[in-house]
């Protein structure tokens, strides 16, 4: 039997167990072009707590550099035509997580959502690309730095 990265599951043992670190560092490095000292696993995988259709929006995996920023990475392996509302809701979920009455918004951690998805989402050569909130009529101002979506 061959396993594949692109399988959920494996993909959550693979980056998300204690001790491979330094697979998901060098991963993240590459991708977001940042240098990362350390990283902190929010949940490792608990085989027997995963199950094939659960839907509780809870993403594959979460982690947190050294600089605090969240990380989210979500694989699809099928395009289920959501991608863009599945990510809005996991980048709003994480950010109102960060809140309750009273909460200063100048100390809302960033957070990156990373989409990997084994299927064509936009019609551009890049494979990798960072999405941003700008305005209309002045791209070059972008909205936040609080959420960024790959």
């Amino acid at each position: 039997m061959e396993l594949n990265l692109k399988n959920d599951i494996i993909f959550k043992i693979f980056f998300a167990k204690k001790g491979n670190e330094e697979f998901l560092i060098d991963f993240l490095e590459a991708l977001l072009k940042v240098k990362i000292k350390t990283i902190k696993i929010e949940q490792e995988v608990d085989l027997g707590k995963l199950a094939k259709n659960e839907k509780t929006g809870r993403l594959d995996l979460q982690a947190i550099l050294n600089d605090n920023t969240m990380v989210d990475i979500e694989m699809q392996i099928k395009n289920r035509n959501n991608i863009v509302t599945r990510s809005v809701f996991y980048g709003a979920k994480q950010l109102s997580g960060m809140t309750e009455k009273g909460t200063d918004y100048g100390s809302i951690k960033k957070v990156i959502l990373i989409n990997i998805l084994d299927y064509e989402f936009l019609p551009f050569e890049e494979y990798v690309s960072n999405t941003v909130m700008v305005l209309d009529k002045h791209r070059e101002y972008e909205m936040t730095d609080k959420i960024k979506f790959y």
